[in-house]
């Protein structure tokens, strides 16, 4: 029998990750948040679990939909980024949605269909950042439907079933 290798666990173990950070957004159409480079190199991740939304970086034209189940990775990159419900939504300041925030939990839009993301950041060691940068893309999208290891598919069901309250 062939055991397949992962190497992203033994990568991301190796790295010294700190200062964790996790948010609930539970928005409704029609909705559209700004992410801006504030927050530094820092690795964000941004799953959603259940509706859809379409990204889009800044001076780009290109647009990724997203929905149920698929997990948006950002790599050490500070890019500003906006998602949206709709292209023509209007769009706020992710800073200015964080006033909003009640346990854990942003409660945003025009009161639509709902979309619900869960987003984490985590700083790293700076010996483990370049490593890091070095060999991975500036960022991932997996889709719901990609084949995903056994230990990566458990972390993405325990977010979808942690009550966002408690994110």
């Amino acid at each position: 029998m062939k055991h397949r290798l992962d190497p992203l666990p033994e990568v991301f173990g190796s790295l010294g990750i700190q200062e964790a950070i996790y948010k609930g957004l539970e928005a409704t159409a029609p909705w559209g948040v700004r992410y801006s480079s504030d927050i530094g190199p820092r690795i964000r991740c941004m799953l959603v679990v259940r509706g859809s939304a379409l990204l889009r970086f800044k001076g780009q034209r290109r647009t990724i939909s997203l929905s149920g189940g698929d997990l948006f990775i950002f790599i050490l990159s500070d890019e500003p980024f906006t998602l949206v419900d709709h292209p023509r939504s209007a769009v706020v300041d992710s800073r200015k949605l964080r006033k909003l925030e009640l346990d854990g939990v942003i409660h945003y839009g025009g009161g639509g269909p709902l979309t619900t993301l869960v987003s984490g950041s985590f700083g790293m060691s700076t010996f483990g950042a370049p490593l890091i940068s070095r060999i991975l893309p500036r960022f991932l999208h997996l889709r719901l439907e990609q084949n995903r290891s056994h230990a990566f598919q458990s972390v993405l069901d325990l977010w979808r079933r942690k009550p966002l309250s408690l994110v």
